[in-house]
């Protein structure tokens, strides 16, 4: 009779048989951009543009590195998918060349499910 140890080594055998056929065959998962496995700065509401930058200089104030800061549906005009609002974030493009500047991103909420990056 096998010990746990001997069976344990002859399943681990088969199974990195398995997993070899399958990377030969399938190839192997692509790893994740960088920045996704990095800290998320979120948060239900920021007010305006100025909101935003007063948080990443928060960050950089205490030394806590961050790579996205997450906008909910509030910066959008009326609340429509892929708009800004031109009152609370007179210049977007600017804020996120900006934060660009630091290696951050800034990722907008398109709808209950979707997201992108930027």
């Amino acid at each position: 009779m096998l010990t746990f140890v001997e069976s344990l080594d002859k399943i681990l055998k088969g199974i990195n048989s398995v997993v070899f056929i399958h990377i030969l065959f399938l190839g192997t998962q692509a790893l994740p951009p960088l920045f996704s496995l990095g800290y998320h700065q979120c948060r239900w509401n920021y007010e305006d543009e100025q909101d935003v930058k007063a948080v990443d200089a928060g960050f950089d104030e205490h030394d806590i590195p961050y790579d996205v800061i997450w906008l909910d549906i509030e910066h959008t005009d009326g609340k429509r998918y892929f708009t800004w609002d031109k009152k609370k974030f007179q210049n977007p493009r600017k804020m996120q060349e900006h934060l660009r500047k630091k290696k951050r991103k800034v990722s907008h909420t398109a709808g209950r499910n979707y997201f992108f990056v930027v």
